[in-house]
């Protein structure tokens, strides 16, 4: 019990502090794009403005 209060409790808190921290950047990141999409690509309705979007994808493509 000795070596696990030593060493492994301090690796587990580490690394729930290391996903905490990836999960509030890859939140963030998600809801960046997600809000970049919805300016770009949505209309007024809330709907794909999918013209756009294959203009878009055929542009990277070419």
């Amino acid at each position: 019990k000795n070596f696990y209060q030593k060493i492994i409790v301090p690796i587990d808190k580490e690394a729930k502090k290391r996903d905490d921290n990836f999960r509030n950047t890859y939140n963030a990141k998600i809801n960046e794009l997600t809000k970049d999409f919805s300016v770009t690509y949505l209309t007024k309705e809330g709907y794909i403005n999918w013209e756009k979007l294959i203009d878009f994808v055929s542009k990277k493509s070419s």
